[in-house]
């Protein structure tokens, strides 16, 4: 942090006609005046004071009794911190300077902020001026888009892909191979949040709720995957159960009309129609096996976890409408 304090004092000033010199400059080891005692008071640990003698370049004096004094000065201080809206979040930090004992009033103060960041963009400063502090606020926008693409667009991609499980056929030994790794992934993603987001447990990120979604899809995904497989697995002399007869019918009615009425071909019986779906010939013979009522609930499951798949990102993304309402 860069520093100009300037007051007046007039012991210090002198007569123009008498001295030819208007300004005076003087390095830190020349000189010993009286400086005001200016200190951080959110600082971290000790007290924290600017413009003690080790941290200035110098001080001009000017003959009508101003006195600059400039330096620098490296300080710790904390603030509140709100991961809501990661990584779209924007957060502010105040730093409050005052006066120890409360012997100087301050009159004048301006405050800016002149380094870029790589993290951090449309950084604005601003202050509030009272008799004895000054209270500097510095208000950032983070940049997301390298979190967007590293983080955001593989989860949402990878959530969709757990979808896709319902479509491999029951008879692969890779079906509940794939919703494994699919959960794997999840666990190299969350490594990464947990690397980029501050612990906090009073205002946690909507991206962290969103992986915990994701993370509980991939677990139930597989919970159900693994019913399924057992289901085809199982002994077909057991009887097949009414509820289990009516989905497939349901879905050997759906896909027949859909599929009927996109040829626009009029067909007595759906025989044609029929012909082409292998849940529809089960049915119709009356030889409906256990692996026609895995391949109807594959059907049915994947259009179930497809809309809650597309409507939980929805929610997640309507959620992250609140930066917008953080940045007015």
């Amino acid at each position: 942090m860069l520093f100009l304090f300037y007051w007046y004092d007039e012991t210090l000033s002198w007569n123009t006609s008498e001295y030819s010199n208007n300004q005076i400059f003087m390095k830190k080891k020349d000189f010993s005046l009286w400086n005001p005692t200016i200190l951080l008071r959110n600082a971290i640990g000790q007290k924290s004071y600017l413009g003690n003698l080790t941290n200035l370049y110098g001080v001009a004096l000017y003959y009508y009794g101003l006195v600059d004094m400039f330096g620098h000065h490296r300080f710790k201080s904390h603030c509140e911190i709100d991961m809501t809206y990661f990584p779209f979040d924007a957060q502010e930090c105040s730093f409050e300077i005052t006066s120890w004992p409360s012997e100087i009033q301050f009159l004048y103060s301006f405050c800016t902020m002149e380094n870029s960041n790589s993290k951090w963009t449309d950084s604005e400063v601003s202050y509030t001026l009272s008799n004895t502090s000054l209270i500097c606020t510095i208000r950032a926008n983070r940049k997301p888009t390298f979190l967007i693409i590293n983080l955001i667009v593989p989860t949402v991609l990878i959530g969709f892909l757990n979808v896709f499980v319902f479509i491999v056929p029951s008879n692969a030994g890779e079906k509940l191979q794939y919703s494994v790794s699919i959960l794997l992934s999840f666990n190299v993603y969350t490594g990464i949040l947990v690397d980029n987001v501050p612990a906090n447990s009073e205002n946690m990120s909507f991206l962290s709720y969103y992986i915990t979604y994701q993370y509980v899809f991939g677990v139930v995904v597989i919970t159900v995957t693994a019913v399924l497989l057992r289901t085809v697995h199982s002994n077909e002399s057991k009887t097949i159960p009414r509820s289990c007869l009516f989905v497939v019918k349901i879905v050997d009615f759906m896909t027949c009309k859909r599929r009927c009425s996109f040829g626009k071909v009029r067909v007595r019986d759906n025989e044609a129609c029929g012909a082409e779906n292998n849940i529809g010939q089960s049915v119709r013979r009356n030889e409906v096996t256990w692996k026609a009522v895995c391949a109807a609930f594959d059907f049915l499951l994947f259009w179930l976890f497809l809309l809650i798949q597309v409507f939980g990102n929805i929610g997640f993304f309507l959620s992250l409408k609140g930066v917008k309402v953080l940045g007015n």
